[in-house]
């Protein structure tokens, strides 16, 4: 027998096949996926923003004042020299140079020898003063300086590979394989990186023009080469060489000494910015002016770096536009506070875990709860996974990323409320059909009804009837069924002796059946009193008898049972369970009552008790039903 699926069922099993789906797109990743975990990321680093708690890194910028004051851009390469000299001599731990010099000065005694409008005298002369690049190189040499290098993805170039920075490694050497490659670099010319303490990558990698994560370490034509920030930290320190923690799966960790940032496999680094702040900048003009600037510059990091208008490299990050230094100094702080956010081997597991959960806590529940029960349970995953999602980041700088629960709360919700309307608007279509079928059967029992209560109220005798033309006496009745048709009665007829007999009765329950009831109790009773002739206790014997004969519905009748001599005004009367009579005429209203006799069908065999008395010209005598007695006024009152 196959299984009976109801439509809340079918609603649930619709949404489990929507969280399915959507668990297999967070499996996927696609690239409108990572776009929504971008600005996920971006809006926690909107809303909790990095807090300066040190200040390991400042910058000298060439800029505006100082292209005004010494000239545009490029320097000469003495001015360069002198401007490295001043800053160590203010005591920076190590100097950073966010500039590239892929090509001879142009302004070197050399580089103007070889032009061919200089005479050859003058050129010969030129040859004898000392070569600015060398001139550079050799104030380098003395200095905690490090050169950088662009990477680029380009093959392979003519120029020999970067030497290698002193690096050790913890771990498995295959996970070196994961970091990023590039084939190609803009490098400054031989002679300056020779002089350096270090070499540096200068570039990061943005995702979507958007700068999150900036790699440690890089591989430039083979080698393995650490990011400007982590390279000034590690000689600013004098740390000895780089630690680089990596595994089969790629890198884990890479710094120094007590200094170490999670990254990932590639190693990239999730970085945590912080608002870009002017006291981290110092103008080159100030320092070549010889201002005192030991108390900002001493033991920091200085990254020297271009911000004159139009020669700035501006970077987006998710707290807005910034010259490119910045991310290297905001990369600084990172690892020098250890707010490098981390990303643990197991988020990935537990978002796939609460988008399941999420989906298939919705596809059980939204289809039994309200339209608002549904929305609240949606708004509290959904503002849940979100609160998760910022305490991590703010309280433990762990990425744990929302958008795996809306991924799997939104479409199990979305189908779920999506099945439940299809299916109660398919209940809402039978249930009309079914409304209309009931109408129609209703319209036929309604008929049918009619036609019952126009055969019943026939049934009952029509006053006077019988005694029309009788001076003596006069007669009128009146019934309302409690529905279309009902279980009371009355009867009156003529018996022999010049008698006459009236009944008045009520059956038990109301409808149909009380009335078919009412119809039989009426007959027998008729044909009772009048083999009686009209000895009323025999009559109603005979009556129970014949009723509970054929009585399914365990049903019964009260009656009230009266037989008036015309001639004498004699009165003698029967009552079963019924509501008294009424003697009207006299100066206060007559109860006539008897000793309480059961209705008929309740016991079996009971003797009947039955009285008289003479009813005297003028006089009323009022028969009535429970229907009287129990009639309820406007306040509820009997």
């Amino acid at each position: 027998m196959a299984p009976v699926r109801t439509p809340v069922w079918r609603a649930r099993q619709i949404a489990l096949g929507a969280a399915l789906v959507a668990w297999g797109v967070f499996l996927l990743e696609p690239a409108p996926l990572t776009g929504l975990r971008h600005l996920a990321f971006d809006a926690a680093q909107w809303l909790l923003p990095r807090e300066r708690h040190s200040q390991p890194a400042m910058v000298v910028e060439i800029d505006q004042a100082s292209l005004e004051r010494f000239g545009q851009w490029p320097w000469p390469r003495e001015r360069i020299a002198e401007l490295a000299q001043r800053i160590a001599d203010a005591g920076a731990a190590a100097i950073g140079l966010d500039l590239l010099f892929p090509e001879a000065d142009r302004m070197s005694p050399h580089s103007l020898a070889n032009r061919a409008w200089i005479a050859p005298d003058l050129a010969e002369q030129l040859r004898l003063l000392p070569d600015a690049d060398q001139l550079l190189a050799d104030t380098l040499r003395g200095l905690p300086v490090v050169i950088g290098v662009a990477a680029q993805a380009d093959a392979a170039g003519a120029r020999p590979p970067p030497r290698a920075p002193p690096l050790r490694l913890h771990g498995e050497a295959a996970g070196l394989e994961r970091v990023l490659s590039y084939g190609q670099a803009v490098r400054s010319l031989p002679l300056l990186e020779a002089a350096a303490r270090g070499l540096a990558v200068l570039n990061g990698e943005p995702e979507g023009g958007i700068v999150r994560r900036l790699p440690l370490l890089l591989r430039v034509q083979g080698v393995v080469l650490p990011t400007l920030s982590l390279e000034l930290l590690r000689i600013g320190t004098g740390a000895p060489s780089l630690d680089v923690d990596a595994g089969p799966e790629g890198l884990r960790g890479a710094g120094f000494r007590g200094l170490r940032a999670p990254v990932a496999a590639d190693g990239r680094a999730w970085l945590r910015f912080g608002h870009m702040e002017a006291s981290r900048y110092v103008s080159a003009a100030d320092v070549l002016a010889g201002r005192p600037l030991a108390e900002r510059l001493g033991h920091k990091i200085v990254l020297v770096a271009l911000t004159g208008v139009g020669m700035v490299d501006f970077q987006s990050t998710p707290l807005g536009r910034v010259p490119g230094v910045e991310i290297h100094v905001q990369a600084a702080e990172n690892l020098f506070d250890g707010s490098v956010l981390r990303r643990p081997a197991w988020a990935r597991n537990a978002e796939g875990a609460a988008l399941l959960g999420s989906g298939v806590l919705l596809a059980m529940v939204v289809p039994s709860v309200s339209p608002l029960g549904a929305f609240l349970l949606l708004a509290a995953l959904l503002g849940g996974g979100l609160a998760a999602a910022l305490a991590a980041f703010g309280l433990g700088g762990v990425l744990l990323d929302p958008v795996p629960v809306l991924l799997g709360a939104v479409p199990a919700f979305a189908a779920a409320l999506g099945g439940t309307l299809s299916s109660a608007q398919h209940q809402r279509r039978e249930l009309t059909l079914r409304l209309q079928d009931e109408r129609e059967a209703a319209a036929r029992m309604g008929g049918e009804l009619e036609a019952a209560r126009r055969v019943q109220m026939g049934m009952l005798p029509a006053a006077p009837g019988e005694l029309a033309g009788d001076a003596r006496v006069d007669i009128a009745a009146r019934m309302e069924p409690a529905r279309i048709v009902g279980g009371d009665l009355y009867d009156f007829f003529r018996l022999p002796g010049d008698r006459i007999c009236c009944a008045v009765g009520d059956v038990s329950g109301k409808g149909l059946p009380a009335a078919m009831f009412m119809a039989l109790a009426k007959a027998l009773l008729r044909g009772a009193v009048l083999r009686a002739d009209g000895d009323l206790p025999a009559a109603l014997a005979a009556c129970q008898r014949e009723l509970a004969r054929e009585n399914p519905e365990a049903l019964f009748v009260t009656l009230s049972v009266w037989v008036l001599d015309l001639g004498s005004g004699l009165l003698r009367w029967c009552n079963a369970g019924h509501e008294p009579a009424y003697l009207l005429g006299g100066a206060v209203a007559e109860c006539l009552r008897l000793p309480a006799d059961p209705p008929l069908c309740v016991l079996d065999d009971v003797p009947f008790t039955g009285a008289s008395r003479s009813l005297q010209p003028g006089q009323v005598l009022l028969l009535l039903s429970d229907g009287v007695t129990e009639a309820a006024g406007a306040g509820g009152e009997l």
